[in-house]
């Protein structure tokens, strides 16, 4: 592709890194997974599923472009987002508004056309809310991560509503995991990485808040924001184990192997948030990097848990779809597998 030639215009390729369109799959998956452990494993309807993803790919879009537009005074006290579009002028600002309306315009007509069922649609439009909510003030609350993450817990709702309004134990588990995985990765490892301009502008992120610092090189970690985020972790891993405690699943020898990987997916999520708690001194690329790692740790949980219930093919499809999505996309738009901002 080929950078645009008119400044503020916008090329393909910023407007895909304005959208941050390598994590599109990651986001559009959660409803994905609501409707599909509804189905039944011999009745699966594709069609259904490719609809969901693109809303899902759209809301998406929506998200980043209203966020961008909104935290671009805040992105200004960071030299390390220099080479975001609106910051660098290849998008204006404006146009950025206008596209977030357009993306989220389409979603809310395919909702009210292709799902007209009243609890599918409520579920859909506060998830709408939501995210609307922490991009336009997600830098002005303490807890707003929270509320992005309410935000994927009704999306992956409204999944399921689209098919069947009897919701199972299963998808209100898979819709907290993903709740909790986005907000500790917003509000803890995302926020610790912009501590230094977030408090230049006075945001009150978790890690602001909660009263951390960098000075010089050192990056200070208070005693609050680390029992903030191992408390969240420890709901997180009980939430994981929940459906066998609660017998949701037969302990026969599929069940304990799905046990044993998600034991070693617990470990590696609780040895990166570690790592990142107790770095003391301000390195964003390796904050970057664990980051990347809680999501690796993290993301293949949900398609794990429920792949005795909606079989290891599309468990396995929905795990890796992400994953190949992000690396081809990130080749796509920045040459590399590391994104520059």
């Amino acid at each position: 592709m080929v950078e645009g030639s008119t400044m503020g215009s916008g090329s393909a390729r910023q407007w895909l890194k304005l959208v941050r369109f390598q994590t599109g799959a990651a986001t559009a998956a959660p409803a994905v997974f609501g409707a599909i452990l509804l189905m039944p494993k011999n009745e699966i309807d594709v069609i259904h599923l490719v609809l969901l993803f693109i809303m899902g790919l759209l809301f998406h879009c929506f998200g980043f472009a209203l966020n961008e537009y909104s935290d671009i005074e805040v992105d200004r006290h960071s030299r390390y987002l220099s080479g975001k579009p609106l910051l660098k002028g290849t998008i204006i600002k404006q146009h950025a508004l206008y596209a977030a309306f357009v993306f989220i315009s389409i979603a809310s007509a395919m909702a009210v056309v292709f799902f007209t069922d009243i609890r599918a649609l409520a579920a859909f439009f506060i998830a709408v809310i939501l995210g609307a909510v922490y991009d336009l003030y997600g830098k002005k609350f303490f807890g707003a991560d929270l509320v992005l993450g309410g935000f994927i817990f009704f999306l992956t709702l409204f999944g399921a509503l689209t098919v069947c309004y009897e919701l199972t134990a299963v998808v209100y588990i898979a819709a907290f995991l993903f709740f909790i995985q986005l907000s500790f990765q917003t509000g803890v490892t995302g926020g610790m990485k912009d501590i230094p301009h977030d408090r230049l502008a006075g945001a009150k992120t978790s890690p602001v808040y909660l009263g951390c610092s960098v000075v010089g090189k050192n990056l200070i970690v208070t005693a609050e924001f680390k029992a903030y985020a191992y408390i969240q972790k420890a709901i997180h891993t009980a939430i994981i184990l929940l459906p066998f405690w609660l017998l949701l699943f037969t302990l026969q020898e599929p069940v304990l192997f799905q046990l044993a990987i998600l034991s070693i997916l617990i470990l590696l999520m609780w040895a990166s948030t570690i790592r990142a708690l107790t770095q003391s001194t301000f390195d964003r690329l390796k904050l970057m990097r664990l980051l990347g790692a809680q999501e690796v740790a993290t993301y293949p949980m949900v398609s794990i848990l429920v792949m005795g219930v909606i079989g290891i093919w599309p468990a396995m499809f929905l795990l890796l779809l992400p994953i190949f999505w992000m690396a081809i996309f990130l080749y796509i738009i920045y040459g590399k597998f590391m994104p520059d901002v």
